[in-house]
């Protein structure tokens, strides 16, 4: 996108937080350059006035990685008539697209996509068969299914004390999970495939 100064509007929550700061290292660690930065509460749902603060600092994009409310969040930055691009995170889903009443249309975000077809579509499968209706946030049921997989893989081999869980967890490798293999690295993370996708009709 060519794009060298952001404006970020993020939540005051773990998540939000963590890949903020993920996004301004590397950003920044291209050249490129953070001109404004607001933070609001998990309960907001006013978002008017950090919009328009990051729209007066005439930033080339905002990059909000907000994690609730965001079919709201985009209809009132549609409202604002900001012109340049909008950038989200893994927590747009197709429920927080179609809540926004067109007011997505033209954002990027990232998401995680399973790399095999085959092991999403038996998840799906299975999903469909426990809980007798379709999932609409099935990459999260992974996480969630694959993370007490991983879990309940450090308990048996760790016992019931904490700190030998944790290393277990990091000893973790090639575990099949309902995403794909599992694989922990030095720094506690499972990295999966991003991609980045567009809200387009």
């Amino acid at each position: 996108l060519e794009v060298r100064k952001v404006a970020i509007i993020s939540h005051q929550t773990e998540f939000s937080q963590a890949i903020t700061g993920f996004f301004k290292e590397k950003f920044t660690g291209l050249g490129g350059e953070i001109i404004s930065e607001d933070s609001v509460a998990p309960d907001t749902i006013d978002f008017r006035t950090a919009i328009l603060k990051a729209k007066n600092s005439n930033p080339e994009a905002i990059y909000a990685p907000i994690d609730r409310q965001l079919g709201i969040f985009f209809k009132q930055m549609n409202q604002s008539e900001y012109g340049g691009y909008v950038l989200s995170s893994d927590a747009v889903t197709q429920e927080a697209i179609d809540s926004a009443d067109g007011g997505a249309e033209g954002m990027y975000y990232t998401t995680f996509v399973a790399p095999e077809a085959a092991v999403i579509q038996r998840l799906k499968e299975q999903y469909k068969q426990k809980y007798e209706k379709e999932s609409t946030l099935l990459v999260y049921n992974g996480y969630a299914y694959d993370a007490m997989l991983a879990l309940f893989k450090a308990i048996e081999q760790g016992g019931d004390n904490p700190e030998s869980i944790k290393d277990q967890l990091y000893n973790i490798k090639d575990l099949p999970g309902s995403l794909g293999m599992i694989t922990f690295n030095e720094q506690g993370s499972s990295p999966k495939y991003e991609s980045v996708f567009q809200v387009q009709n």
